[in-house]
């Protein structure tokens, strides 16, 4: 046992005599009292039949407002809305291949593409698919595009092989169907006198949906001599087909922020000059998840609708992989109200993404944009989608009780009793600088110890003892009050959870992984000795990813512990026995238990509170993805107070924490 921690304050020094600015209903906003929401609101996807019932899997709109959809029985047409539907004259698809388009040329003749993803191979002509001819690298095509536009308008990006060789990285262009093809541009800069290049390339080109004119590119080059490469993610535009290139997005710029990754899609569609675009970035672990960027002037300016905005610290890396998008290339919106916005067939927006509703039923397969409507091919057939909202007309009352600006990305949370009743809130804050704060309910802060990068916090049942981990080298968990010292030091993994019981034992949920250890979960004295340890690495019962972070107990010590890399939670006996497991959540975070033995889980990845019963019947949902008060955005903690029945969660991206005095949903 060490005294004396490092670094951090006591208490007494650090009572500051301000209050947090409270209740506001968008993120960064905020008045001077409590608030009350008004009723949560609910975000439905509503999916409209056609008469098409045939399950459908690839959907193709032109700027007519003629649809074409792939089905088990063929290719159907339909010139009318969706309304009647005929048989296209469309043969059997070349061997290993798909629909890769089909349109309408200027002159209304239906035109056919077929080919592997992403690269087109195959024209229909006359009835009989013919192989396109290449440009002169064929074996080095890596994609090709054909213009909805004007589908005798090709574009293809040839890729050198690696290890390199002499062999061209560049943009070719049709403007007969592939007869010929014209070299218009070097993504990855020049190399000597013959233009070649000598590194790889990966990217793709996507033709203008209605102005034939009109292309997009993001290409990533691995490398080139006399060239830079490009910075991903970004996409340039032109509007001569290829002559010329401008930039349309790119991070750093325009309002996107600075972080890495690559452009999956820009999204726009059918009716002119909306100027509304939509585009997914596939971040890299040290940003985030997949984020979704809008803009309503044609690219001009940019806005982050949903995701992340980058720079998580170390102990946040597995928030990478979120939001839980099913497919986040595939996304749409409904062109006669484009505040309506559906991502990946499972999340929808109809305030153009300043909240969302993870939406049930079956994933569609595909999605067009006509001028006005937004269709998805499904199982049941061809659906008109629109997004809309409404009051839950709940008895939960929503506060914000904290939405200081310095009370950054909140993580753990603890509440503080005295003779038996809640009287204050601990919550471990700012995963860069950290820092642990005392607050009274009514927002106002009563004390901080700082710096400290706390990532779970505890407290005794009479609100005497706090205890915290630390993720600041060297790791740490750390008694705070009623003494200052360190319970243990110099620990090889990262602390995370914590909880501890009645006789004072403390419960620590560890981050494993590589060189750090292999210990999952441990009991320490308050002396520093550890009583037992959990190792087991696995998906079974008892077993364990390598990430524990949330941990939990009840009257009888059982323990709760959020399982996050597995999506579960698990409840094991005091001694470590299996008991039973809360599957199918999505990265979950916080575990609280209340006197009744409910469970109340932070649902991360999904952006929801959940209970659950003690047999493991699910109780009650609480929030959604967004900004409202009402929704979270992938709140990481979450406290109980078993007296009043009031909910406790740290929103952590709203950076915010919010009570909900509720009996269920």
């Amino acid at each position: 046992m060490q005294r004396a921690a490092p670094g951090v304050c006591s208490a007494s020094t650090l009572v500051l005599a301000l209050s947090i600015a409270v209740a506001a209903l968008s993120v960064g906003g905020g008045s001077a009292h409590a608030q009350a929401s008004a009723a949560p609101m609910q975000v439905v996807l509503d999916r409209q039949p056609t008469t098409l019932s045939t399950p459908a899997t690839r959907l193709f709109a032109t700027s007519s407002g003629t649809l074409f959809v792939f089905t088990a029985a063929g290719v159907m047409r339909s010139d009318d809305g969706a309304t009647t539907w005929q048989r296209a004259p469309i043969p059997d698809l070349p061997p290993n291949t798909a629909l890769s388009l089909v349109t309408l040329d200027s002159a209304g003749n239906m035109v056919a593409y077929a080919g592997t993803a992403g690269k087109a191979t195959f024209r229909l002509d006359h009835g009989d698919w013919r192989p396109l001819n290449l440009p002169d690298s064929e074996p080095h095509v890596s994609t090709l595009s054909v213009s909805p536009a004007d589908p005798n308008v090709l574009y293809a990006l040839t890729s050198g092989p690696w290890p390199p060789t002499n062999v061209p990285v560049g943009l070719y262009r049709s403007r007969d169907a592939g007869a010929t093809w014209q070299l218009i541009d070097k993504p990855c800069g020049p190399n000597g006198t013959d233009g070649r290049a000598l590194f790889a390339a990966s990217g793709w080109i996507q033709p203008d949906a209605t102005d034939p004119q009109r292309v997009f590119r993001s290409v990533t080059c691995t490398g080139s001599i006399g060239g830079g490469a490009p910075r991903a993610p970004y996409i340039d535009q032109s509007r001569n087909q290829g002559d010329n290139w401008s930039e349309f997005f790119r991070a750093g710029n325009g309002g996107v922020p600075p972080i890495a990754g690559d452009v999956l899609r820009v999204t726009g569609n059918f009716k002119r000059g909306s100027g509304v675009f939509l585009i997914t970035v596939r971040n890299d672990f040290r940003g985030g998840g997949s984020s979704v960027f809008r803009s309503v002037d044609d690219g001009k300016t940019w806005k982050s609708v949903l995701g992340f905005e980058g720079g998580v610290a170390t102990s946040y890396s597995y928030l990478t992989d979120l939001p839980n998008i099913s497919d986040p290339g595939m996304l749409g919106f409904v062109p006669a109200n484009p505040e309506q916005i559906v991502i990946g067939g499972a999340w929808a927006s109809a305030d153009g993404g300043q909240n969302w509703g993870s939406v049930a039923g079956a994933t569609p397969k595909d999605m067009a944009m006509t001028a006005n409507d937004l269709f998805a091919a499904t199982d049941a057939g061809v659906v008109r989608l629109s997004v809309r909202r409404f009051d839950l007309q709940l008895p939960d009352v929503w506060h914000a009780i904290a939405t200081d600006p310095s009370l950054q990305r909140p993580v753990g949370l603890a509440l503080g009793a005295v003779d038996g009743t809640t009287s204050s809130v601990f919550v471990a804050y700012d995963a860069g600088k950290g820092a642990l704060r005392t607050l009274g309910l009514d927002g106002s802060v009563l004390a901080e110890w700082a710096p400290l990068r706390a990532a779970g916090v505890a407290a005794t049942a009479d609100g005497q003892g706090l205890f915290a981990t630390d993720e600041g080298y060297p790791f740490a968990v750390r008694e705070l009050l009623p003494d200052q010292f360190s319970v243990v030091e110099n620990m090889k993994q990262s602390p995370q959870g914590i909880a501890v019981d009645p006789s004072g034992v403390l419960y620590v949920g560890l981050h494993s992984a590589g060189s750090l250890g292999a210990v999952r979960l441990m009991q320490l004295s308050q002396a520093g000795d550890i009583l037992n340890m959990w190792s087991d690495s696995g998906t079974g019962p008892g077993q364990f990813g390598d990430s524990v972070w949330g941990v939990a107990l009840d009257a009888a010590n059982n323990m709760y512990v959020a399982d996050t890399l597995n999506d579960r939670v698990q409840e094991l006996a005091s001694d470590g026995t299996p008991v039973m497991e809360w599957a199918g959540l999505h990265r979950p975070y916080g575990v609280a238990v209340d006197a009744d033995g409910n469970v109340y889980v932070a649902d991360t990845a999904a952006s929801r509170i959940v209970k659950f019963a003690a047999d493991g019947t699910q109780l009650a949902t609480w929030g959604d993805w967004g900004t409202d008060l009402g929704h979270f955005r992938f709140p990481m903690g979450v406290a109980v107070d078993s007296t009043t029945g009031s909910i406790y969660v740290a929103d952590t991206f709203n950076d915010r924490l919010v009570t909900i005095t509720s009996q269920g949903q």
